[in-house]
């Protein structure tokens, strides 16, 4: 009996939907049906479909708009129509947000539309909006592979536009999952098919999502330059809604950084172009924006000014607000101290959260801060309860998110207020009892006073004693108290002694280091000064192509131990922070041929192709640091030679952004270098700390390869100085591809003499430098080898000099012939440069004695400062180049001949 019921009821609910549907085609209003009896059969769905789309405000409309599409789509029979007619279904129930019904009516269209493959514009729609139903219903796996259905379509069509936008929704829903790396890789391949197409609009799109991914990553340098981009190609096509997004983005990725003045006057002309649009919704995200750079300067009432004016233009052009704003206006009225209205907003903050259903990650963020300021707010007011109340949601909370990374501190926090509350409830639980006795106290007094007033006194001395026996047990326990802060203060003491005691050798050992580095220095570029010293006089010689090809090695493999040298100097420099770059004009050829003919030999003892190419639209001459690149290009090579076996090392360059010349008109260009090898590549999970200080891919004491896994750390540290960064490819057996890239000027003038014919000038001796300034000059040198080198070079350059063994002996030598000018070694017996120097000053005063420049071996951080500040003029490092060296002659000599002209 209850079978049959069940069938009456299921036949019943069918013939109800079946009058349904003829009641609702009946309600179809006259000039409807008037128009679709006066269109074909095959053309009244795609009329019906515009209405559709015209009534997405009543969603009964619009869905029966849709059904009824559908339903004649079925009459005519036409397959490809009914295809349509259903793409359209899913895509209305996936406009309201219900996907599960959308992808019911995709799929029955795409199994139709399978069997026709040249509908190309229906697959392409049916593959996003099954792509976009997914992502609602959050299966990302499907909805990616959707995405790549799209792409293989477009790729078989040769449709370059649909396949980057479909790259771009890749890189989307990689983003909504936090996958970084993929995303980045779908976008910068949309980028690449955009600017085949020169789709302007499309690369900035691009070039935004690209900046906003880095953004996310908290790498505020690289989104910068995206941005920078987009808005430079919106400012060409004259779109200023875009342009202001663009700035608008550039200022909060220098709020991230915490520039916070740069932040601003990017924010501040994004807001001058959104107010004249009357963008109001943009208008309120830029406020926002600079109220956040307020904040981070704690400037309480501008920031406040601003998350006003982001509310207002919000509850206008949106009808409503964002939990952002309200936690926003809570943070900074309680910074303000005005706590009231502190609670009213982050209360409101918190019920805005709970509707935000489509960001969930950023509501539980809101959520989280709401939370955490509430209870700090309670606190502060003494309101333990609540503050209690809010604490423990906040905890709830931050384990969910966090579990691992706050324990500790949730435990600290919780067992303060759990402290703090039990001490609450323990005082006003003896205020109770001892209100509650002094009222008995008081009853038994009256009664006594009213009674028996012979009591009276006797009532009294109880009284008295009873206070005298409170007061004993509260100053015992003041007493006790004493005692545990007295324990606690010598605790501290100790404490306090142990971080001095620790600081003393901290600083110790500080000293220890630079003394040691400054000693190795000097007793390694003593006698290096001597080998370049000597390879340049040798050089400055009448010898055969082949020995002069020879020296030339040497001067190029000394030059490099240099550089090696320096690495160890420079690493101190750069944990300082304090290390900079020597820009100058360098020729890219020669810097490269340096670096191949420094491994040459190594590589064809190991049976190794070892070359270099570079793009024919890269400039031969750039303003940059010589010495810093090459040493980069040398950590990698070598890198690359000490991990390969067989096969090739490779170095290529060419332009990033694919300029080509002339360069007239570039203030920069980015250069990317690529160091290819066929050796043991790296393993995935180790590529990550191969750029940490000290850190090796195999860190085992029995490792095939040596290094102490410092060269590709300062790599890192100097591609950051030069504007660029570092990345590697890599697959284990195969080999490895280190990627760097540098931002440097071009040599506009070297540049225009090369393409005139002209020859540039190289380094050599000025044998008529003497003849041009006719100077006297004393070398006070101890070693005998640079003694020789100085004398050497000076002699070519034309001058007759003295030379003096030790700075006593330079004294001496003063106190009978006058020189303009004085080489003074620091390091020397008897009496060192700087006692020598302070004597010399003694005797002629600052004003007229000779010049004095500091020739050493010292290269550590401040020695320049040190050796000016005791009264020298100059200083030059050794082993010192020529160019140096002329350098300080002329500059001095102009000085030295300008101020006997005076004289005289």
């Amino acid at each position: 009996m209850s079978m049959v019921k069940k069938i009456i009821g299921l036949c019943c609910v069918v013939l109800g939907m079946g009058a349904t549907a003829l009641l609702a085609q009946s309600q179809l209003p006259d000039e409807v049906r008037q128009e679709l009896q006066r269109l074909p059969k095959r053309e009244q769905p795609a009329y019906l479909i515009d209405l559709m789309w015209g009534n997405t405000s009543d969603r009964a409309t619009a869905i029966f708009y849709a059904s009824t599409a559908d339903k004649i789509a079925r009459q005519v029979g036409d397959p490809r129509l009914r295809a349509y007619t259903l793409q359209k279904l899913g895509a209305i129930y996936n406009f309201y947000d219900e996907p599960d019904v959308a992808l019911t009516y995709l799929r029955q269209a795409l199994e139709i539309t399978r069997k026709y493959p040249e509908d190309y514009e229906t697959t392409i729609k049916l593959f996003n909006e099954i792509a976009s139903a997914n992502e609602l219903l959050g299966e990302y796996d499907k909805a990616i592979l959707s995405y790549q259905q799209c792409y293989k379509a477009a790729q078989r069509n040769h449709d370059s536009t649909t396949m980057a936008l479909a790259l771009s929704h890749m890189g989307f829903v990689y983003q909504q999952q936090k996958k970084y790396e993929p995303a980045q890789k779908r976008f910068f391949e949309a980028l690449s098919l955009l600017e085949a197409k020169k789709d302007s609009i499309g690369i900035s799109n691009i070039l935004n999502n690209i900046g906003t991914i880095l953004l996310e990553q908290q790498q505020s340098v690289p989104a910068i330059r995206h941005f920078e981009r987009s808005l430079s190609i919106q400012q060409k096509l004259g779109n200023p809604d875009e342009v202001a997004q663009s700035l608008h983005n550039i200022g909060v990725a220098y709020l991230q950084m915490d520039s916070t003045v740069k932040a601003r006057y990017y924010l501040d002309q994004a807001d001058v172009i959104r107010d004249k649009l009357g963008d109001k919704k943009g208008l309120a995200e830029t406020w926002n924006a600079l109220g956040d750079s307020y904040m981070k300067e704690e400037r309480y009432d501008e920031a406040l000014t601003h998350y006003r004016y982001a509310l207002s233009a919000q509850t206008v052009c949106c009808n409503d607000t964002s939990a952002k704003v309200m936690y926003d206006l809570g943070r900074v009225y309680y910074h303000l101290e005005d706590y009231e209205l502190a609670i009213e907003n982050l209360e409101l903050a918190l019920k805005l959260s709970h509707k935000s259903k489509a960001e969930e990650d950023q509501a539980n963020a809101f959520k989280l801060n709401s939370y955490e300021l509430l209870s700090q707010i309670y606190y502060e007011l003494g309101d333990f309860q609540k503050a209690y109340y809010y604490f423990k949601l906040f905890a709830g909370l931050n384990v969910t998110l966090s579990q691992e990374e706050s324990a500790k501190r949730i435990a600290e926090l919780q067992m303060r207020y759990e402290d703090e509350f039990d001490k609450r409830a323990l005082e006003q639980k003896e205020q109770e009892m001892y209100k509650e006795k002094l009222e008995k106290n008081i009853l038994i007094l009256a009664l006594a006073v009213v009674g028996v007033a012979l009591l009276l006194t006797l009532i009294v001395m109880l009284l008295i004693y009873r206070q005298t026996k409170i007061k004993q047990k509260i100053n015992e326990k003041l007493a006790m108290q004493n005692k545990v802060i007295n324990t606690q203060n010598r605790q501290l003491h100790k404490i306090n002694m142990s971080l001095e005691e620790a600081k003393i050798q901290a600083e110790a050992a500080s000293v220890a280091k630079s003394n040691f580095l400054a000693t190795m220095s000097h007793e390694i570029r003593t006698p290096m000064n001597g080998i370049i010293g000597m390879t340049s006089l040798l050089l400055d010689t009448n010898l055969s192509d082949k020995q002069r090809d020879y020296v030339q090695k040497i001067s190029t493999s000394s030059t490099n131990l240099l550089t090696i040298l320096n690495d160890i100097l420079d690493y101190s420099r750069v944990e300082a922070g304090k290390l900079e770059l020597e820009i100058k004009s360098l020729k890219l050829v020669q810097l490269l041929d340096e670096v191949i003919v420094l491994f040459t030999k190594t590589a064809q003892e190991k049976g190794l192709k070892l070359d270099y190419t570079i793009s024919p639209n890269v400039p031969e001459y750039i303003y940059g640091d010589p010495t810093r690149l090459r040493q980069v290009l040398v950590n990698l090579v070598n890198n690359a030679l000490k991990f390969t076996q067989k096969g090739f090392i490779h170095v290529d360059v060419h332009l990033r952004e694919g300029y080509k010349p002339p360069f007239e008109h570039k203030d920069s260009i980015e250069l990317e270098f690529a160091v290819r090898d066929t050796g043991i590549g790296i393993p995935e999970d180790k590529i990550q700390r191969i750029f940490d200080s000290f850190q090796q891919v195999d860190s085992s004491v029995s490792r095939k390869f040596g290094g102490v896994g410092l060269g590709l750390a300062i790599t890192k540290r100097l591609l950051q100085l030069m504007k660029g960064g570092i990345k590697v490819e890599s697959e284990v057996g195969k080999g490895s591809c280190f990627t760097f890239t540098i931002t440097a000027r071009v040599d506009k003038e070297a540049e225009k003499q090369r393409e005139n014919g002209q020859v540039l000038p190289s380094a050599a001796f000025n044998h008529t430098l003497g003849e041009k300034f006719p100077l006297k000059i004393l070398v006070a040198e101890d070693n005998l080898i640079n003694q020789t080198v100085i004398e050497g070079i000076l002699q070519k350059m034309g001058f007759d000099i003295a030379l003096a063994d030790n700075g006593q002996e330079a004294v001496d030598l003063l106190e009978t012939e006058w020189f303009d000018l004085i080489f003074m070694d620091i390091q020397m017996p008897e009496m060192d440069g700087i006692a020598a120097t302070r004597h010399i000053i003694q005797k002629f005063g600052k004003a007229h004695k000779p010049v004095i420049i500091a020739m050493t071996a010292n290269a550590m951080m401040g020695v320049r400062e040190q050796y000016l500040n005791e009264g020298m003029d100059d200083y030059i490092s050794k082993p010192f180049k020529l160019q140096d060296l002329e350098k300080a002659i002329v500059r001095w000599g102009n000085r030295i001949l300008k101020k006997k002209l005076n004289q005289a």
